[in-house]
């Protein structure tokens, strides 16, 4: 394969041996950088888990499965029929009683991503442009953020890269078999990590008979051939997920449960997890929800794929729970302009064009948009982004001699400036995260744990109190505290349906006692600000009345912090 000349960021410049070069000064400072930035969110992740997700879920069902002994349904929790190859890695770490250890094996496969850029753009590039997207790709606000949480994306991202790239190395060494089974492999993985493995399934196995067609003449024998290596990916990915699948449809009869639940399994499942915002979700198209949750117009919900690049905000739905960094919508654009490129660069650059554009306009025609959704484009953006600075490099060394050195100097100048404006914000949002999760404070001490957790979350000091005061048959109704049950010790569930329908169909605060005590439940925790929002927007004012005698004559308050209070249910 051939590589492309790099002008200033050349490797290939050869100078005394006393006197090393400019690009070789140019790497180490990279490396340095590339250290720093790896230290540094490994810093970030040195503190007790307080994300979201990671304590409604990827910490939480471990737990369970832990403390049961085994994996088991748990029905009203949706997300426990999602695939779970990284959780059970999660498993082992909260087995040896640690819970920041997780992060670090999130973190894991973002480091490996890393060096999967760093290989394949050594490898058509040069070592300095390697580096520079490795560090390009660590530092994007979105990466920083998954690095510092026990979510799944990060494996999804790794498996769906390694995937692609094992494609393309199926078409450089003339379709190996191998190849494609290594991809499939990886793919079966990602699938098994997280159900926006679907989308790298399906446009991997469209891929591989248009690029095997493309590549030879599309006689009856070659069409055939080429629908047969999509199986052979499709089979081994699918087998890949297969216990996943096999232990949703022996639960609800869909293999891929909750998706397509209406399709697969004729609403088997339906009465399962009573998923309010998944609910709302699937039967409320995008540009309704948009336009009644946030008041956007049609116009701008159709620039949402456009949007993500620029307007991210973390822990914000509006702005897509999360940031990207606008040059990786820019950059790519300058990846083919390159006409020397060689047939399989330009087929790889195709590839990953595609993959990305197909993947976002997949998840835009789906679902909600976050970025942690999208997120598998981003190793392929990353590599684009990269081609795209050296490309431009080297259009303005070849106007050297037609310009003059003026005219080069400053088209030299602003694209150095660019790249620095590029990765100045991508260390914006790094001194953010410091300020937001202030690490140091954690590890010289000056915070206990406890305290460090309360910060985040109001409920964590009632969670503590249930712990230690609680008796281990108690059962407890969570109200309004987000499903975060990791901290809780104790069998809580979140179905807030159980007092809403209470409340609604009784006709007394005794009543409301008394199915609550049919239901098994001990105790409530609520918190009190959503929760009042919640009861004066959707309940009667008669069953209002009922609630409040309910809160007065039938139950018990034993403690309250930071707006969140525990109170025990009265035996009737």
């Amino acid at each position: 394969m051939k590589k492309l000349s790099s002008g200033f960021l050349d490797l290939s410049v050869n100078t005394s041996p006393a006197k090393p070069s400019f690009s070789a000064a140019l790497t180490y400072l990279l490396l340095f950088v590339l250290f720093l930035l790896i230290v540094s969110i490994a810093i970030l992740a040195c503190v007790p888990p307080v994300s979201r997700d990671a304590l409604t879920q990827h910490l939480t069902l471990p737990k369970l499965y832990l403390h049961h002994g085994r994996i088991y349904e748990i029905p009203e929790l949706d997300f426990s029929y999602n695939p779970m190859n990284l959780d059970l890695l999660y498993m082992i770490c909260l087995y040896f009683k640690n819970d920041i250890l997780p992060k670090f094996v999130h973190f894991f496969f973002a480091l490996v991503t890393a060096g999967l850029i760093y290989h394949y753009l050594k490898k058509r590039l040069n070592n300095v442009y390697a580096i520079l997207g490795a560090i390009f790709f660590l530092s994007i606000p979105i990466i920083v953020n998954l690095s510092t949480s026990a979510y799944v994306d990060l494996g999804l991202i790794c498996f769906s890269f390694a995937s692609l790239l094992c494609l393309l190395k199926w078409v450089e060494t003339g379709y190996e078999l191998r190849w494609l089974v290594v991809s499939g492999i990886f793919c079966g993985l990602g699938l098994g990590t997280k159900y926006n493995g679907l989308i790298t399934l399906f446009l991997v196995a469209c891929f591989i008979p248009l690029i095997y067609l493309r590549s030879r003449s599309a006689d009856g024998g070659k069409s055939v051939r080429s629908m047969g290596y999509a199986l052979i990916f499709v089979s081994i990915s699918l087998l890949l997920y297969a216990p996943w699948g096999i232990r949703n449809y022996a639960w609800t009869k869909n293999p891929i449960y909750p998706l397509f639940d209406h399709v697969i399994s004729s609403g088997s499942g339906s009465d399962r997890g009573k998923i309010e915002k998944g609910d709302l979700y699937s039967k409320i198209s995008e540009l309704k929800l948009r336009k009644d949750l946030f008041n956007e117009s049609p116009l701008q919900v159709l620039l949402i794929p456009i949007r993500i690049f620029f307007q991210g905000k973390d822990g914000d739905p509006k702005y897509f729970d999360g940031r990207l960094n606008p040059f990786l919508f820019f950059l790519p654009f300058f990846a083919f302009f390159n006409q020397k490129s060689v047939r399989q660069e330009k087929m790889e650059k195709l590839i990953f064009l595609f993959f990305s554009i197909l993947f976002i306009l997949f998840v835009f025609a789906r679902r909600d948009m976050r970025i942690r959704y999208v997120a598998p484009v981003i190793p392929p953006l990353v590599i684009l982004s990269v081609y795209g600075l050296n490309n431009a490099w080297q259009y303005i060394e070849s106007r050297t001699k037609k310009a003059g050195t003026g005219s080069v100097f400053i088209f030299k100048l602003l694209l150095i400036l660019c790249i620095m404006t590029c990765f100045m914000l991508n260390l914006f949002y790094i001194f953010d995260r410091y300020q937001y999760l202030r690490p140091i404070q954690y590890i010289t001490g000056k915070i206990s744990p406890q305290a460090y957790i309360q910060r985040y979350w109001p409920e964590y000091g009632v969670f503590r109190y249930a712990n230690s005061h609680l008796s281990q048959k108690a059962k407890i109704l969570g109200l309004y505290i987000g499903k975060r049950g990791y901290y809780i010790d104790r069998d809580i569930t979140f179905d807030y349906n159980l007092l809403y329908d209470a409340a609604r169909t009784s006709r007394d605060a005794y009543e409301i006692a008394k199915k609550l005590n049919e239901d098994g439940i001990t105790h409530l925790i609520v918190n009190y600000q959503l929760f009042n929002f919640w009861v004066n927007k959707n309940l009667s004012a008669d069953a209002l009345k009922r609630l409040s005698i309910f809160f007065v004559q039938n139950v018990k308050r034993l403690y309250r912090k930071d707006g969140v209070g525990i109170y025990e249910l009265k035996p009737v």
